[in-house]
Order: C-alpha cells, then sequence, then structure tokens
C-alpha cells in the first residue's frame, strides 16, 4: 500500500498556494507540511514511480511556501527601512519646491526629479507590499467599466504613439468587490506589460475589453483554483514579440523577469496575480512567440448596486496650516525627527519632539494639557507607537494621536482606530497629506 494519498479530487493535503498570504500566514503551513514530509518518509520502504512523483510534488509545494514566506519576510523588511528612508527625501523635496515658487530655475527642474524619482521608488515599495500581503482592507463595490476608461487617459500618454488602443467595454454589469487603487494598478501593469512587448514594433496593437462570462466547475487552464459561478472578464491583449512555452507558467513568479537589468525587478505580473487572487479572481494566459500575448483576467460579479469608481476620492492637494497648536512628536530615526519639525513649523504648529518613546511618555506626563496633538512612530524601542498611546490614555484619554508606519505587519488600522488613536498614516509622507490629516482631526469638533 502507497504511504502517500490516493490520487483523486478530494486529495487537499497540498492545495496549490497561489493566492498572496503575508509571511505569517505561511509558518503553521509549512510546519505541517515538513511534519508530513518526516511522517511519510518514516514510512516509505520501496517506492514505485506513481509514489516517486507524489513525494516530489509534496516537496516542491513544501519549498514554495518557504520561498513565498522569505519574500514576505524580506517585503516587510525592505518596506520599513526604505520608507523611512524616502520620508525626509520627500519631505525636504517639497519644502525646498515651496521655497523655489513657481519659476523655471535650474534648481528647480533638479529637485522635481528628484521628486518623481522618489515617488517612483515609492510606487516599487507599495508594490512589493501589494505582493506579500494576503489581501486588500479596502474591498468595496467597483464599476470597472470608467475606472479603466480613467486608467487608459494614463496609460496612453506612457506607451509609444505606435501602439494603437482600442476597447470594448460593454458589459451589461462591471461591478466587482475591489479596491480601486489595485485595480487600478492589474491595468497598469497589465498593459504596461504589453506595451514593453511591442516596444521593437512599427505598429503595436493594444486592446482591453469587458465581458460578463460564466465558468464552471471543472474549467481548467488557470493560474489558481476556480469557482463556478458569474465572473468579469477583463482581456488585454496584445500583438507584441510573445511569451515561449517554457516560460509561461514562470511569468507569475515573484521577481522573474525576461528584461534586461535597469528595464524592470519582475514584480508587475507577481502583483496583478497577487490582487487578482484576493478578489477571488483566477488568470488565465494564452501566448504565442512571434504572434502576440492574451491575458484573461476573472473577476467574481456582484449584483449591481450605487458603486465607486476609484475617482471620488482623490488625495486633496490643498496645504492645511495651523494655528500655533502643540504637537508632541515621537520617531527613532533622527532625520524623520528634523524633517517632521521643519514641516510642521512651517505649517505653523509649535512642536515638541524627541527620539525616544519612554522620553516622550515623561514629556506628556509632566503636562498632558499642554499638547493638542500626538504624532508618534509604530515601531520603536522602548515602547512602540500603540503601548505609547495606551499609557498616554490613562493619562489623558482624550489626547488626539496619530500613528505612522513605515510598514508593520503587526497593526490593523481599522483595529487600533478603536483603541481611541485618530488616525494612521503611512510612510513616506507627503506634506498635503500629512496637512490635511492634522487639520481634520484638531478641528473635527468645530466644523
Amino acid at each position: 500500500m502507497s504511504p502517500y494519498p490516493a490520487e483523486n479530487k478530494n486529495w487537499k493535503i497540498f492545495p496549490k498556494m497561489t493566492s498572496q498570504k503575508s509571511a505569517a500566514d505561511y509558518q503553521t503551513r509549512i510546519q505541517e507540511l515538513e511534519l508530513k514530509v518526516k511522517q511519510l518518509e518514516a514510512r516509505l520502504g520501496t517506492v514505485d514511480g506513481k509514489d516517486m512523483e507524489f513525494r516530489k510534488e509534496y516537496e516542491a509545494r513544501l519549498q514554495e511556501a518557504q520561498k513565498l514566506q522569505s519574500i514576505g519576510v524580506l517585503a516587510g523588511g525592505i518596506a520599513h527601512d526604505f520608507n523611512n528612508i524616502l520620508t525626509p527625501i520627500i519631505g525636504y523635496t517639497e519644502m525646498a519646491l515651496e521655497q523655489c515658487g513657481k519659476d523655471s530655475s535650474r534648481v528647480r527642474r533638479y529637485l522635481e526629479r528628484i521628486a518623481r524619482g522618489s515617488n517612483r521608488a515609492k510606487e516599487l515599495i507599495r508594490q512589493i507590499l501589494t505582493f506579500s500581503r494576503r489581501n486588500s482592507d479596502k474591498l468595496q463595490p467597483i464599476d470597472l467599466t470608467p475606472l479603466i476608461s480613467e486608467a487608459l487617459k494614463l496609460i496612453r500618454s506612457s506607451l509609444p504613439s505606435t501602439i494603437e488602443i482600442k476597447t470594448e467595454l460593454g458589459p451589461e454589469n462591471s461591478t466587482v468587490m475591489a479596491d480601486p487603487v489595485q485595480m487600478h494598478q492589474v491595468i497598469v501593469n497589465l498593459c504596461a506589460n504589453s506595451g514593453y512587448a511591442m516596444r521593437n514594433q512599427p505598429q503595436g496593437h493594444l486592446e482591453i475589453s469587458l465581458e460578463n462570462t460564466e465558468l464552471k466547475k471543472d474549467s481548467s487552464g488557470f493560474s489558481g483554483p476556480v469557482k463556478a459561478g458569474n465572473y468579469l472578464l477583463l482581456t488585454v491583449t496584445d500583438s507584441g514579440e510573445g511569451i515561449s512555452s517554457e516560460l509561461v507558467d514562470r511569468i507569475f513568479d515573484p521577481f522573474f523577469t525576461t528584461k534586461m537589468v535597469g528595464e524592470g525587478i519582475g514584480m508587475g505580473l507577481s502583483v496583478v496575480h497577487g490582487i487578482v487572487s484576493s478578489m477571488g479572481g483566477c488568470i488565465k494566459v494564452h501566448s504565442e512567440t512571434g504572434k502576440g500575448t492574451r491575458f484573461m483576467v476573472y473577476l467574481p460579479c456582484i449584483e449591481k448596486h450605487p458603486v465607486k469608481t476609484g475617482e471620488e476620492s482623490p488625495v486633496r492637494s490643498k496645504i492645511r496650516f495651523g494655528n500655533g497648536q502643540n504637537i508632541l512628536l515621537v520617531d527613532d530615526e533622527a532625520t524623520i525627527i528634523e524633517m517632521l519639525s521643519d514641516m510642521l513649523k512651517a505649517l505653523k504648529y509649535n512642536v515638541t519632539s524627541t527620539t525616544e518613546s519612554p522620553s516622550a511618555l515623561e514629556l506628556f506626563s509632566a503636562n498632558p494639557e499642554k499638547y493638542d496633538l500626538v504624532i508618534t512612530d509604530q515601531t520603536m524601542p522602548g515602547l512602540t507607537g500603540v503601548m505609547l498611546s495606551r499609557e498616554m490614555f490613562k493619562i489623558r484619554p482624550d489626547i488626539p494621536v496619530i500613528i505612522c508606519s513605515g510598514y508593520s505587519d503587526s497593526i490593523v488600522p481599522a483595529e487600533i482606530l478603536k483603541e481611541g488613536i485618530r488616525g494612521f498614516l503611512t510612510k513616506p509622507l507627503s506634506r498635503n497629506v500629512i496637512s490635511q490629516k492634522i487639520y481634520d482631526i484638531l478641528n473635527e469638533n468645530t466644523e
């Protein structure tokens, strides 16, 4: 009798790990798989070809889980450190641009290039985090038709004029549960991938379509598990160079790329796969070398009702100024403290700052009524931002607190807000975002 499970439809010991999960989600699963490997090895005597095939698949999926766990840990560490580095770069650049006014000097052009480069770095980190996270906490009913139309306006300017774009966006129901920012990213990444594939063509063709369809339970050829039901099918087709059959199975692997050094890091399609999987969707790819590629993205449909398109919540660019209110600023990075202090003072606030959370608690305890607001980093030695807030609430329950984080997998914004914390901001911090958040919190009871 074989020591391996029988091969049948109910065999679920090794569910294909296609959904994107954070590192912590894999730890238990990895331990279970390692234990099963040891148990099977202990029972294993002579094996036939079929037994060995099962064993190889078993070990391959264990290695896949370990690889994804390592990538998740790496993503979190990179995000935290890199966003801390970007915060003063972006902050000082914004303040320097403000000092330059609206002239067209060479210095201003240099600063604008620094700002663009910093924002590209910020976007890279966001893509890595999107890959490493299991799901989005911003899912909402979204009408994809206007969102795609808006995204294509931006995509058009980034593609060569030799590429013709055609659209067919007329489904009866184009409503899905999604994060509008992430869906925008899916569209941009797929179109950018197609644009690169057509870069050497004198005339390229890019087609984007939406249609309603139904998938059966036994549907095959997808990048992940498929559930029967009604789907919205987003198809992106290009006339590019195509993908060889040897590479098609690897295109969703993180950091896999056929681009030259400096042209990409291989995260674009991994991010697309992670977003689609987190929505309960799946992807099918058809490609032939020299004949182009077609990406078919299947997203679960929901019933029509009033929805958002993602255009209704733009980042407000107006700078909000204070009126001499006192802010206690806490961050263990001295460069961030220096930059934020300068920024907040320029916004007409009085600032008391410290790089140590225990010192911040001492300052607050000595004169709790002095401060109108506390802004604190989350990940610090001694006391984390959440721990510091709890201690401050014991002294003065009504003190408004904003927590900032380069990346912390241990906190969920919705949960910390329940504890009385009034705001959560993700680094790198921009001047318009932080000025608006402070203004909203300090004036929420006066408007």
